[in-house]
């Protein structure tokens, strides 16, 4: 019913604090609030934004429990100089452990273990790929929970980069040396957002690309606990960084009309060979993925067929980010009629069709969240 939908900004504060504190006696065990905080004059409280983030948490994991293998739990939650990023979740006005540090971080790792214990959970970031004070941050954070039990399984790096990576041969050492402390650690390595952009198509740029591909590539095989190699698409034709900064063209392996590039190529080499990545990657154990995008497989075009063909992992670019897959506030954090998994279930069952896994992509981001957040 349309009266059981509403936002911090339609209906009184009493209300919704009413609601909440429902929320959070059931669950925990009966431990409600026993003096819940005023609420701002606009917005939510850090107890407010607690339930809400702990309810989409369990709400999606659960929804995917035994479909989706792996998650990026939290995503993109420190500054280049190693600072905790200032965002909703974390201090604005965050869930409750503002000025904590990782605490927020810790906090939804457990939330999601509760969710689905056999899932995989990761912290995934970009700009993190040298040793660097970002890196050094997220390699601390990722030290004290693997010390104290915290379950995290891996590190995501995202790798959004470009010819630049490869124009100093310390870039590629550092890469090498700084995935190695984390798998030192006993944490799974993920590539997962890799592309290259370049600022011209001529054949010596893609040359330089597949160079560069076939680097990344052999960095992972060279580490026995990299698993899954992945990039943000797969087709020139469709393709973020177009829309992005400069230099951004070309960045991926095959072309706009699905040939294989020499990026392809490059990735083929470091895996030793094989009549496709998926085939290549699942001799290695590397499960070989590319971000989705569900509308484009009904297309009609080459695009579901060459995913299917090459690739053994999928991940959605966007429909399971908060602001598409929780759109509406609904009666509580765990209302399901304020969910949206129609895009995200498409996805979902298509790789189950084509025998693939399924990387959930993100649980907790500062960025495309939906309109009733502040």
């Amino acid at each position: 019913m349309e009266s059981l939908f509403f936002s911090g900004r339609d209906v009184s504060r009493a209300a919704w604090l009413a609601i909440l504190l429902l929320f959070c006696i059931s669950c925990s065990g009966g431990r409600g609030y026993s003096t819940p905080p005023p609420p701002p004059p606009n917005g939510h409280t850090p107890a407010q934004l607690n339930a809400i983030l702990q309810g989409h948490i369990t709400t999606v994991v659960h929804h995917y429990a035994g479909q989706v293998y792996a998650w990026d739990v939290v995503n993109e939650a420190f500054n280049d100089d190693g600072t905790m990023r200032s965002t909703l979740w974390y201090d604005k006005p965050g869930i409750g452990s503002a000025s904590k540090g990782t605490a927020y971080i810790e906090q939804a790792l457990n939330w999601a273990y509760a969710a689905d214990p056999n899932a995989k959970l990761f912290y995934n970031d970009y700009g993190a790929e040298q040793i660097s004070a970002k890196s050094d941050a997220i390699y601390a954070m990722a030290q004290d929970f693997v010390n104290r039990g915290v379950p995290l399984s891996g590190v995501g790096f995202q790798l959004h980069i470009g010819l630049w990576f490869d124009s100093d041969p310390n870039i590629l050492i550092s890469f090498v040396q700084n995935l190695k402390r984390f798998s030192d650690l006993g944490l799974e390595i993920h590539i997962t957002e890799l592309d290259a952009g370049l600022a011209t198509g001529d054949v010596a740029s893609f040359a330089a690309q597949g160079t560069l591909y076939n680097e990344i590539m052999t960095a992972c095989v060279q580490n026995p606990k990299c698993t899954s190699f992945q990039t943000w698409g797969f087709t020139d034709a469709h393709s973020w960084l177009p829309n992005s900064s400069d230099p951004n063209g070309w960045p991926l392996p095959f072309d706009a009309s699905y040939a294989k590039k020499p990026a392809y190529t490059g990735l083929m080499t470091a895996l030793g060979g094989g009549l496709t990545l998926r085939q290549a990657g699942d001799a290695l154990g590397i499960s070989m993925g590319a971000a989705t995008q569900p509308g484009l497989l009904t297309d009609g075009s080459l695009y579901a067929p060459t995913l299917a063909a090459e690739y053994s992992q999928v991940e959605p670019e966007n429909v399971m980010k908060f602001g598409i897959i929780h759109p509406r506030e609904g009666s509580s954090p765990t209302d399901l009629s304020a969910y949206d998994f129609t895009q995200s279930d498409q996805l979902v069952a298509f790789a189950q069709t084509n025998n693939m896994k399924v990387r959930g992509h993100t649980l907790v981001w500062h960025q495309q969240l939906p309109n009733w957040l502040p």
